[in-house]
């Protein structure tokens, strides 16, 4: 059984949380304790009332907050009710007609860097290049401008593309700092490549300033994700546009990770959630199951929404699946009754599993210690929803809209018996083949990444999240278009040198011209040559650093040089030092 399966419920007994009884203890000497004030009949009415009042208001309160706690419990009980019963419902579904060709719209797909400019269009490119300028020109306008951006050129798409394509090999050639690829020269992990495309000053440049909104303050607090929204609207319109999945989904939710500083959509995760990354961003994505292709994704804004899991199912299915029989694998946080009873209103099927407060038979959990290794009880109802408890390693809930209660064999280790075959229903061996494409579109991210590091712009994060989608998206339509079996990193090669060779060729000279270096030279005045001498200044044997001795025995300080006497042997500061030392008498304090 999959990861998906354990925890599913949990323990059927309560803990009663009883407080601690108040009691009124006498402590310290008579002495010590005070006299209680006197108080007239009159004040003691008063204050009688007053606590009277009190406690009426405080009653009032706590059945009100009572009643809405009902209300709410009531609500959701109703939405997630079903009439179970033991006998078999017919599943009818439509057939599915199958993918419509990825190639859509007339666009040819010839090589990968085709259908890498479907999803980074020039459109999208130009929208990138006006507001990296407006932004920098913003940063200019400052009473104390930085300093990096100091001779700053606007920014045109050609360069961009370079920028881009440093950016993906960056993801290939890792580093413990980015700053190693360029200098020092004499390092082994010195690559001539990054410095004959783009000098690391203008790289930094157009990392800092890279920007594709500037959203006001209005804007800004109306929608926290307001800098990179028509990025992320771009990204799933031209996933949407030119691909179409194959039946079988899968919605989870995947983690981005945060650059640096706490963005205004983090989580942070403690000992009790398990999450591999300790401050992320959430992001709920649907994917097809066999490639792993992003249909669509969500970045949670973290607003407060009432019903937020069936919300993100419903946008996330609705806005971007054609209308076809589709099947979407989700698991516990997701599944309810119902969620999947809106997805059937809209035409998509949903299973897999299930807590225990979204809609499960009451009467299957009770009946789960009687269930055995391998067994599984199950109850349907109207229309075509099907609920169940199997045992694998631990008790697991289930529930489909496309399934019927029809069992299956699947592979299990045992400590003792080795690999054994085990009964299993049909609807969890499905959803342990088809659930895991965001782990699988997650995998090709992380092999090679491209995010870097950013301190101040925490939704730079998400930008980079777009780019690494966009770039997995097209490698799987360029495979699915063309039939070939290209490799991942031969596929980012291929899109490099082509981001790469588009820019170089635009600052060559045209063809049938050549540079020509004219050399031109330097009259030097003829006295340089007159009394030269034979002390010369040379840089001291092995790089060290000794006391210059005239500063030490006329003014006792040790000042450190690196230059010496080619005759006289001896450190001395290039300047008033060099000048005394050679022309003055000598001091018996030089020894």
């Amino acid at each position: 059984m999959s990861s998906h399966s354990n925890n599913i419920f949990p323990g059927s007994s309560t803990q009663q949380h009883s407080g601690d009884e108040d009691s009124d203890v006498e402590t310290g000497d008579e002495e010590d304790i005070e006299e209680a004030p006197s108080y007239s009949v009159e004040e003691q009415v008063i204050e009688e009332r007053e606590n009277t009042e009190e406690e009426v208001r405080n009653e009032v309160e706590m059945s009100r907050s009572n009643e809405i706690v009902q209300e709410a419990r009531s609500q959701r009980r109703g939405a997630n009710y079903a009439n179970w019963q033991s006998n078999v419902i017919p599943v009818s579904m439509p057939m599915f007609t199958g993918a419509i060709d990825p190639q859509r719209g007339g666009n040819l797909i010839y090589t990968p860097v085709d259908s890498f400019s479907l999803f980074f269009s020039d459109a999208l490119l130009k929208l990138f290049c006006e507001h990296t300028n407006r932004y920098i020109h913003s940063l200019l306008a400052q009473t104390q401008p930085l300093k990096t951006l100091r001779g700053y050129v606007e920014v045109s798409v050609p360069e961009l593309k370079e920028f881009l394509a440093i950016l993906f090999y960056l993801g290939i050639k890792r580093l413990p700092n980015e700053t190693m690829h360029w200098y020092p020269q004499n390092s082994k992990f010195f690559s001539q490549w990054f410095s004959s495309i783009m000098s690391y000053k203008r790289f930094r440049q157009i990392k800092r300033c890279l920007s594709i909104a500037m959203p006001t303050a209005e804007e800004n607090e109306k929608d926290k994700l307001a800098k990179v929204r028509s990025l992320i609207t771009q990204t799933t319109e031209a996933s949407n546009k030119y691909y179409i999945p194959d039946q079988d989904l899968g919605l989870d939710e995947s983690q981005i990770l945060c650059c640096g500083r706490n963005a205004r959509v983090s989580h942070r995760s403690d000992k009790f959630t398990n999450k591999p990354l300790k401050d992320y961003i959430k992001s709920f994505a649907i994917h097809e199951s066999k490639t792993g292709y992003c249909v669509n994704f969500r970045i949670d804004d973290r607003v407060p929404e009432k019903d937020i899991t069936r919300k993100v199912v419903l946008r996330l299915c609705t806005s971007s699946l054609p209308k076809r029989p589709y099947k979407i694998a989700t698991d516990r946080y997701y599944t309810s009754v119902d969620t999947a009873t809106s997805l059937l209103e809209q035409g998509f099927y949903m299973y897999g599993t299930m807590r225990t407060d979204r809609g499960v038979c009451k009467e299957l959990i009770s009946k789960k210690k009687e269930v055995g290794q391998g067994e599984f009880v199950w109850k349907m109802a109207t229309p075509s929803m099907l609920c169940g408890v199997w045992k694998d390693s631990d008790y697991v809930a289930f529930f489909s809209t496309c399934h019927s209660p029809e069992a299956t064999t699947v592979s299990r280790r045992r400590r003792k018996e080795g690999i054994v075959e085990t009964n299993c229903p049909v609807v969890m061996k499905e959803y342990n083949d088809y659930m895991g494409a965001c782990e699988r579109c997650n995998a090709l991210k992380n092999n090679y990444s491209c995010q870097l590091q950013h301190k101040r712009r925490w939704y730079m994060c998400i930008i980079y999240y777009c780019f690494e989608l966009m770039v997995i998206n097209s490698l799987i339509l360029y495979k699915q278009t063309s039939g070939t079996s290209i490799s991942h990193l031969q596929y980012r090669n291929s899109v490099i040198d082509s981001l790469a060779s588009a820019f170089l060729t635009a600052r060559r000279p045209p063809s049938g011209l050549k540079r020509v270096r004219v050399h031109s030279t330097i009259a030097l005045p003829r006295h340089r040559l007159m009394n030269v001498g034979d002390h010369m200044p040379v840089k001291i044997a092995g790089g060290l650093r000794k006391n210059c001795k005239w500063c030490y025995a006329t003014k006792k300080k040790q000042k450190q040089v690196t230059i010496e006497c080619c005759c006289c042997k001896v450190p001395l500061y290039v300047g008033d030092c060099w000048r005394m030392y050679h022309t003055s008498e000598a001091l018996e304090s030089l020894d």
